[in-house]
């Protein structure tokens, strides 16, 4: 497709979202949508995707957004009580109470037991395991023990990513 001041060939992570001589939607591949182009069959409609396929996940299944909250949870955790609101910023207001609900609970968790913490440091652990992590995901480069390395009854972790 033509881009106006642009490239008119595909690249890499274009998403194909038409071509005006088909009838139906179809999926058509790189190739297919090249060879096409090159014939002049009809002109290819395409988005620009330069960094990659867009992540459908929905946002509150994706591991690395869990992981920030979980970040900012902790800092809730280690300022006083009547600071906390001042540490954490969001756009919406049931992130925010996520996170400074997370944070009391690590709060109050390590000020009872470090066994009372270890537990609730398991529970935020397995949350994270539900989560999603795209395929670019530096996890997807691990082994699929990468999380369970984080646990803290579990193993240390080998090689480079001992703590």
């Amino acid at each position: 497709g033509e881009v106006p001041g642009g490239d008119p060939r595909p690249r890499i992570f274009d998403i194909v979202v038409g071509i005006d001589r088909t009838e139906v939607a179809q999926r058509v591949s790189v190739d297919e949508v090249s060879a096409a182009a090159a014939k002049g069959e009809g002109k290819v409609l395409v988005r620009r995707s330069p960094y990659g396929q867009p992540n459908k996940a929905p946002l509150d299944q994706r591991g690395w957004i869990y992981l920030e909250r979980f970040v900012s949870m902790v800092k809730v955790a280690m300022v006083d009580e009547t600071e906390a609101s001042r540490v954490v910023f969001s756009n919406s207001r049931r992130v925010l109470d996520e996170i400074l609900d997370g944070g009391m609970m690590l709060r109050r968790a390590a000020q009872d037991s470090e066994s009372v913490l270890e537990r609730t440091l398991e529970d935020f652990f397995d949350v994270l395991a539900s989560k999603t992590f795209g395929g670019a995901s530096t996890d997807k480069l691990l082994d699929e023990d990468f999380l369970k390395s984080f646990s803290p009854c579990g193993p240390p972790a080998d090689g480079d990513r001992d703590v």
